[in-house]
């Protein structure tokens, strides 16, 4: 460990060569940095630790919640490893500065909306998800108990989000980041851009080199 925080990116290897792109911005985080990924699907990425767990999704959405499976044995792993905090999102992020430091007792994560059917969640979270190691501990315990495999249909925001929800833990809106799905429209774009303009640290829903130039090119 050279640093109190880690941060885990959830990608594959089909992901590799925009997460070459992406590395430099992980970087100043101010992290150490793990990627996870499936192991019929292993990244190579250079410069970072890797853990591999599961399989990768396919068409079926009857194997969406293999997303879910990852995520929870990475966090299990990461309650074996002598950090802080933990700072968890997918591939598609990047990061502009040095991220506030993750305590033991903190819960962050990216408030992005409300109840939509058919889920029972009343809210959903997108990256970052921040978790002290009490709280992720907490989390662990907690989601043993909800079916992996039908909870929100398999939808990984979801899935943490009424995890959340249901076991009443406590969280704070993440004020340093800001996330969409993919900065795919003028509006996404001019969207992200006004974030960094004022401040932002993490980026959310960068998906190729032509998005992540949308956003920081003048």
């Amino acid at each position: 460990m050279s640093a109190p925080n880690l941060l885990v990116i959830f990608n594959r290897a089909a992901e590799d060569e925009v997460c070459k792109l992406f590395l430099p911005y992980w970087k100043r985080s101010g992290c150490d940095i793990l990627c996870s990924s499936p192991l019929d699907a292993k990244s190579q990425l250079a410069g970072v630790e890797h853990c591999y767990f599961g399989k990768q999704l396919q068409a079926s959405r009857a194997t969406w919640w293999w997303y879910q499976a990852r995520v929870l044995e990475t966090m299990e792993l990461c309650l074996t490893l002598d950090y802080q905090g933990f700072i968890f999102t997918q591939y598609d992020s990047i990061c502009l500065g040095p991220l506030p430091l993750i305590e033991p007792l903190d819960s962050i994560h990216r408030l992005v909306g409300g109840a939509a059917a058919p889920f029972a969640s009343s809210f959903f979270l997108h990256p970052p998800w921040c978790f002290g190691w009490r709280r992720l501990e907490e989390f662990v315990e907690a989601a043993a108990h909800y079916d992996i495999e039908t909870t929100e249909t398999g939808i990984m925001d979801r899935w943490l989000s009424l995890i959340i929800e249901k076991d009443c833990m406590p969280f704070t809106k993440c004020q340093w980041g800001w996330s969409c799905n993919s900065i795919d429209t003028p509006e996404y774009v001019a969207c992200a851009r006004q974030a960094i303009a004022n401040g932002c640290l993490f980026v959310h829903g960068v998906k190729n080199k032509q998005q992540l130039d949308s956003i920081l090119t003048l």
